[in-house]
């Protein structure tokens, strides 16, 4: 066995992956984080708007799913710089195109950022000993949580002072420093670390065909999870300005509350796993607290902008637990078993065919019946999700 790295080290290839894709997130919600003002900006309907992220999120999908299969064969040194760099150049072209251009550059960023995940989840596989793995797993559950953070509260920024336009220039210098970063401290040559006694120890843990049903259990939920967090991320600004008539820069920056609750989700799902090992019933006990409380958004949204969004924010905190759970407890605590960059990538790509439906299709929702029937809409599928877990959770304690 080639000698492991030290600690310090393991603790660096972790924060280095964490600030990849954390900053991804900048060029990824350069456009979510001010669609309410674009939407004003050139004059465009809900659905109009949410086809831009619709296509980010069809080619990340998808590409999410092909990476998972290809990232043990690249470079990571090269391949992250290169990515960041190229979502930059995308955004500051944003910055000067036509509207009608936006879903094609919004297409290729999907396709670019798609290589990050599973390769991320890759370097943390082949590079970080067991004993460390439940800080990667806290620390790599919140870059979703951060990234949307440093979006939206950079968007609010740019809003105030009257330009958003300027975000999409800030997210590509950032992107750019960040790779270079990677480039310059990553050491692209793995360690050996204990695989035999991983696949040892897990093999008592993961039966064949339990590892099959449950990747099918986790593939519906990753559709719902993101459809309702990434439906959440996309429109609540839109929601607060249109309902409640918050200025832009307000409704923004009031929706940073969301991703911050989101971080505590991704800390509580690593914590109750120690637990409840069953990640099935873990996943519906979030469910079920999420149904409650779009419930409470249907029934007591009339109690004003604040009591919204706190409701969201503990939904957005079921959902970043869920998301957690799927895209990084699952493929790195089953790593003895599987490889999790190929899990990532499948269970991820599963993830944003949720993300696909749901910028468009909440946003041609919201056209057709308003905001309440979007609420009503996200509070089916969540309820749908919790009696489905229930009833694998029943049937497997019957088999």
């Amino acid at each position: 066995m080639g000698k492991l790295r030290s600690r310090c080290t393991q603790k660096t290839v972790i924060w280095l992956c964490w600030l990849v894709y954390a900053i991804a997130y900048l060029g990824r919600y350069s456009y979510n984080a001010n669609i309410s003002m674009i939407m004003d900006d050139y004059n465009i309907s809900h659905a109009t708007a949410g086809l831009v992220t619709t296509c980010f999120f069809f080619a990340y999908g998808i590409g999410q799913v092909i990476n998972g299969f290809m990232c043990k064969k690249y470079n990571k040194t090269y391949l992250f710089p290169l990515v960041l760099i190229s979502a930059a150049i995308i955004n500051l072209l944003t910055f000067v195109v036509p509207f009608s251009f936006f879903k094609y550059m919004w297409l290729l960023n999907g396709i670019l950022q798609s290589c990050l995940w599973p390769s991320i989840i890759n370097v943390l596989s082949d590079n970080i000993e067991s004993k460390n793995m439940e800080s990667a797993l806290f620390i790599m559950g919140i870059t979703a949580t951060a990234g949307t953070v440093f979006a939206y509260g950079s968007s609010a920024f740019f809003a105030w002072i009257g330009n958003y336009r300027y975000m999409f220039v800030f997210a590509a210098v950032a992107m750019i420093l960040i790779g270079v970063l990677w480039f310059l401290l990553f050491n692209n040559k793995p360690i050996n670390i204990e695989k035999e006694t991983l696949k040892n120890e897990d093999k008592t843990k993961f039966h064949i065909s339990a590892v099959g049903a449950l990747f099918i259990a986790m593939a519906l939920f990753a559709v719902v999870d993101n459809l309702v967090k990434d439906g959440i991320n996309t429109w609540v600004p839109a929601i607060l300005t249109e309902k409640y008539s918050m200025k832009d820069e307000l409704s923004i920056l009031s929706t940073i509350v969301l991703p911050i609750l989101g971080m505590l989700g991704a800390t509580i799902s690593v914590e109750l796993n120690k637990y409840i090992k069953n990640f099935v019933s873990l996943t519906t006990l979030f469910f079920a607290a999420s149904t409650i409380c779009i419930l409470l958004i249907i029934t007591l949204g009339s109690l004003g902008p604040l009591f919204m969004l706190v409701c969201f924010g503990i939904v957005m905190c079921m959902m970043h637990a869920v998301n957690n759970i799927i895209t990084s407890i699952v493929p790195l605590k089953m790593r003895g078993s599987i490889n999790p960059g190929k899990a990532a990538g499948i269970l991820n790509g599963f993830c944003y065919l949720g993300s696909t439906i749901s910028s468009s299709g909440l946003g041609l929702i919201a056209d057709i019946g308003g905001w309440e029937m979007v609420f009503k809409s996200l509070f089916v599928l969540s309820v749908a999700c919790t009696v489905f877990g229930a009833l694998f959770a029943v049937r497997k304690r019957v088999n």
